[in-house]
């Protein structure tokens, strides 16, 4: 996973941290679009593999 893929996906992670004051995990986070954002880069043939990797 590319740095500035890291990079966005810990900052959502850390503001949804911070809105929840660490006590659960967000509805509507957006973790999966950052995901989901970064495999749809990924020629198809490497999706699956990059998927399992990320999760």
């Amino acid at each position: 996973m590319p740095d500035e893929v890291k990079a966005e996906l810990a900052e959502v992670v850390k503001q949804g941290f911070i809105s929840t004051y660490g006590q659960s995990i967000p509805e509507g986070t957006k973790r999966n679009d950052v995901i989901n954002k970064h495999l749809n880069t990924i020629p198809s043939e490497q999706r699956n593999s990059a998927a399992w990797k990320s999760c």
